[in-house]
């Protein structure tokens, strides 16, 4: 920076070291000096690409960021919902409300149980403000009427649409490299199913990567979902499939 004639703006600047709780501790007074002016203290989460990643990688910031933002807007939606009829209502929600849910939806896998609670919590609120029901009615029917996945289905929809993409060259290369097919000696029958590698994980941490669960997510699936000729047909038999109880 010093070459081009640049300069850091110390107000935009921030970084962040992700570690496990214990690491943490570990870490005491660290700070990134730039320069005999500028130093800079680690930030506890940040924001990138409209996605908040806080320093244990636990996406616990990221839930509390939507579920603001979720309950922002369906309080308002429920103040209008009588002067309006439920098809408008429900392409405001999907506006507005599930939009947000599944943005990097992907980024869900192997959150806690108590995070995935309080995401499905926004969606069943939303389908009762489509409904017009009252806030303890049962919302498996009115997501069944809506079509609308659960939310730990949306989220393995996201992976699962990823993985298709990554082995149908969809997907930029730093995606798709990600993924590597299993090598087996043996000619047995799921050979000709484009099995994936699943690598070991000694930690829940590796547990949530990329490579871990989207292999495991997709050996699982049915042979006539694999081999979908479009990416249109794979969402839609996807979307049935995730449907069934």
């Amino acid at each position: 920076m010093f070459v081009n004639k640049l300069k850091l703006n110390q107000d935009k600047t921030e970084f962040i070291i992700f570690a496990s709780p214990a690491h943490h501790r570990k870490l005491q007074d660290v700070s990134l000096n730039l320069d005999d002016h500028t130093t800079i203290s680690p930030s506890d989460s940040i924001r990138i690409l409209g996605c908040v990643l806080d320093k244990q990688m636990s996406m616990t910031d990221q839930v509390t960021n939507v579920s603001k933002f979720v309950n922002f807007h369906s309080r308002n939606i429920s103040r209008i919902r009588k002067f309006i009829d439920k098809e408008t209502c429900h392409s405001v929600v999907r506006s507005l409300v599930t939009s947000r849910l599944d943005y990097c939806n992907s980024l869900y896998n192997g959150v806690t149980g108590k995070n995935l609670d309080r995401l499905q919590k926004l969606q069943n609120k939303a389908a009762r403000v489509i409904h017009c029901k009252p806030p303890r009615t049962h919302t498996t029917p009115l997501l069944k009427e809506l079509h609308w996945l659960p939310v730990r289905e949306r989220i393995h929809h996201k992976s699962l649409t990823l993985v298709y993409k990554c082995l149908h060259d969809l997907s930029p290369n730093y995606l798709s490299s990600l993924l590597k097919v299993r090598q087996s000696n043996y000619n047995t029958r799921s050979s000709s199913h484009t099995p994936l590698h699943t690598p070991r994980t000694y930690k829940s941490v590796g547990d949530q990567a990329f490579t871990s669960f989207a292999p495991k997510l997709w050996n699982n699936l049915p042979v006539k979902l694999k081999e979908c000729p479009s990416i249109s047909t794979f969402k839609k038999m996807l979307k049935s499939h995730l449907f069934k109880p």
